[in-house]
């Protein structure tokens, strides 16, 4: 129940300048089964940079809107472990954030220091009834280098995303290029419209029974990103 907003300056990484971000998590050394960040019922907005933007880390995420990034709104980078359920995520672009060049998500098992040099890792990511969109022809990528593996699942989600989902992406019941019908957004208001195509699009996630709002969800079939429609 955070709201990080106007955030974004630059960061390091060891010796690394990377693209400023509100939240970066660095590589989990441990990895004891803990995740490193978990989020839930949290929003970030406005960033000068990326959003939430994580290297070779473990990170769960639950019911967050991550919106109006001038980076990447969520960049899962070099690897790592990841579970996002009921987030809704997208930049449309404003008066105070360009949208030119990034896009809303970035899942990679690498990261690129050069035209031929990278770092890369094992990436496992699991998406779940997660809205990714924005003013862009394609807001969600997916990529990886053949030297380590990528298991990447996305699931009842609602993405635009030109040309689909690469084919070592596995998963069911995604709607791609479909708008979802935000209420206001300019007034930033992502509360989904009446005939959205994301009410009652979900998968039921156990455990996950309330909205970013506290309002309960659907326990048959609830509504894709972080607000379950209410009339």
């Amino acid at each position: 129940f955070a709201v990080f907003k106007n955030g974004g300056a630059a960061t390091m990484l060891g010796e690394r300048r990377v693209t400023g971000a509100t939240i970066q998590v660095d590589q989990d050394t441990i990895r004891n089964g803990t995740p490193k960040l978990v989020m839930k019922n949290t929003v970030i907005r406005t960033s000068a940079g990326n959003g939430l933007l994580t290297f070779t880390s473990t990170v769960r995420a639950e019911n967050c809107r991550i919106v109006e990034c001038a980076g990447e709104c969520v960049a899962l980078i070099e690897g790592g472990d990841y579970q996002l359920d009921y987030c809704t995520i997208g930049t449309y672009g404003s008066t105070y954030v360009a949208h030119s060049e990034s896009v809303s998500m970035a899942v990679l098992n690498y990261y690129a220091v050069s035209q031929t040099e990278y770092y890369a890792a094992p990436l496992r990511a699991r998406i779940n009834n997660c809205i990714v969109y924005g003013s862009a022809e394609n807001e969600a990528i997916f990529d990886y280098k053949p030297d380590y593996p990528a298991d990447v699942e996305v699931n009842n989600c609602l993405l635009r995303i030109k040309d689909g989902l690469p084919s070592f992406v596995t998963g069911t019941g995604n709607i791609l290029n479909q708008d979802p019908l935000f209420k206001e957004r300019e007034k930033d208001d992502y509360h989904l419209q009446p005939g959205s195509p994301a009410i009652g699009k979900g998968r039921v996630i156990p455990g996950v029974t309330r909205d970013l709002d506290g309002y309960l969800r659907s326990s048959v079939a609830p509504s894709i990103g972080c607000y379950e429609f209410t009339e």
